[in-house]
C-alpha cells in the first residue's frame, strides 16, 4: 500500500493514476508549475515506464478559479512567449488593468495536448469556499495571514 500527498492553499493539486501499471502521481501546480508545464513533464516521465495514455486518469482538484486569479499582464506575456496557445487562458480586465488567469483550463489543455482525455475536475474555488478550503489569496486580501494548507492525498492499495 502507498499514499502520496501534496499541500495546497490556492495552487492546484493534480492526481494521475494508471491502473494497468499500478502507478499514482501527485503534482502541485501554481502559475509557475503551469508555465513550466509540470503536467507535460510528469506525463513524459510516466511514458518511460510503459504507460498507455488511454489508461491514464487525472483529477484536477480544488484551486483558485479564473474569477479570483488576478495576475499582472507581464505574467501573461511570459506564458504567451512560451506558447501562443496559452493566450486564451487569460482575460484582460479593462477597469482594473489586471488579467484573470484560467489555471484550471490551462491544466486541462496541457492534459489534452498530451492526449490524456480521462480528466476529471473537483470544481471548487478555494477563494470562494471559505468554509471548505484555505486560500492564501483570500487570507492576503482579508489580512488574516498566515493561512493553513489542505493536504491532498492519493493512495493505492495492493491486492492481497
Amino acid at each position: 500500500d502507498i499514499s502520496l500527498a501534496v499541500l495546497t492553499a490556492d495552487c492546484c493539486p493534480i492526481f494521475i493514476y494508471d491502473s494497468d501499471i499500478n502507478f499514482i502521481c501527485c503534482l502541485h501546480a501554481g502559475w509557475k508549475g503551469c508555465l513550466l508545464n509540470i503536467v507535460g513533464s510528469a506525463l513524459e516521465q510516466i511514458q518511460t515506464i510503459q504507460s498507455n495514455v488511454n489508461k491514464i486518469f487525472a483529477i484536477i482538484g480544488p484551486c483558485l478559479n479564473k474569477a479570483n486569479f488576478e495576475v499582472n499582464t507581464d505574467l501573461k506575456e511570459q506564458f504567451v512567449i512560451k506558447n501562443s496557445n496559452y493566450d486564451k487562458f487569460f482575460t484582460n480586465m479593462k477597469k482594473t488593468k489586471k488579467t484573470l488567469f484560467d489555471m484550471r483550463g490551462l491544466i486541462q489543455f496541457q492534459f489534452n495536448k498530451n492526449l490524456v482525455n480521462n480528466v476529471y475536475h473537483i470544481n471548487f474555488d478555494t477563494y470562494e469556499n471559505e468554509n471548505l478550503f484555505f486560500s492564501h489569496r483570500r487570507s492576503t486580501h482579508d489580512k488574516t495571514l498566515p493561512t493553513g494548507r489542505m493536504i491532498n492525498i492519493i493512495g493505492f492499495k495492493n491486492n492481497i
